[in-house]
């Protein structure tokens, strides 16, 4: 473990190391795959010594690389985890293979287009997508009948899903004809599809949704599966609308 830095979790530690989401080291850690002075260490909080000995399965973790942030623009089809079994095409698979150590922030269902984006930096992955932060997560909606503003304010008031209630914290039409109509939303729960429960919920059917903006960083021009890196300053804008921004020396730990 490098010098200097502060007693940590352990799950914590590995994330900024870059080995995974903090959702993937907790599993490494409960699985038994990592050890601490030769010990497993199968408790993902447990607070480890700048000066012990870590370990994942019998190998040293990858020294402290620099932080990578990448925006991709995810096509309908193509789903948003590194690998599937059942041989479907991913998100990552359009990356350049050098990029093939980066994860997901968060998930695009298959059916969902739009802005997705990759990261080796867990502290980030894990303040972006957790909803105690509530960073706004933007899209539009292509719906296959005319909303009305009933449907419109019940879901700026909230409806109520199996996993709890959920309100659009923006909403407006922006184009509406007898057949449909086009709609932005934002949300900042981040439950699973829930733009699509939450229409549902009040009774519009969705044709299409296309995720045009995470916090501050949007899809632009960027088209269906192309990518590029965040600058420096989308980069630490994401980082202020997660908590982990410090005005006078900018993002933490970096």
């Amino acid at each position: 473990m490098e010098e200097g830095l502060q007693l940590t979790r352990l799950n914590k530690y590995l994330a900024s190391l870059g080995v995974g989401s903090r959702r993937v080291v907790t599993r490494l850690i409960a699985d038994g795959r990592v050890t601490v002075d030769g010990e497993i260490v199968d408790r993902p909080a447990a607070i480890v010594d700048p000066q012990a000995e870590v370990r994942i399965d019998g190998e040293a973790p990858p020294e402290r690389v620099p932080r990578q942030y990448v925006a991709l623009h995810k096509p309908e089809g193509h789903v948003s985890s590194g690998s599937d079994p059942s041989g479907r095409p991913t998100a990552l698979d359009l990356l350049p293979e050098e990029l093939h150590h980066l994860f997901p922030v968060g998930r695009l269902e298959k059916s969902t287009s739009g802005l997705l984006v990759f990261t080796n930096d867990g502290a980030f992955a894990q303040r972006l997508t957790h909803p105690k932060y509530q960073v706004p997560k933007t899209y539009v909606v292509e719906t296959s009948a005319p909303v009305t503003e009933a449907d419109l304010e019940a879901l700026r008031q909230g409806v109520e899903l199996k996993d709890g209630e959920a309100e659009a914290a923006d909403i407006e039409v922006m184009m509406s004809t007898p057949r449909g109509a086009t709609l932005r939303m934002t949300i900042r729960e981040g439950k699973h599809r829930q733009v699509h429960r939450m229409l549902r919920a009040v009774g519009v059917k969705v044709k299409g949704i296309v995720r045009t903006g995470v916090g501050s960083l949007r899809l632009a021009s960027l088209g269906p599966g192309e990518w590029r890196p965040l600058t420096r300053e989308e980069a630490s804008e994401l980082m202020e609308s997660a908590g982990l921004y410090r005005a006078s020396k900018g993002p933490q730990g970096r």
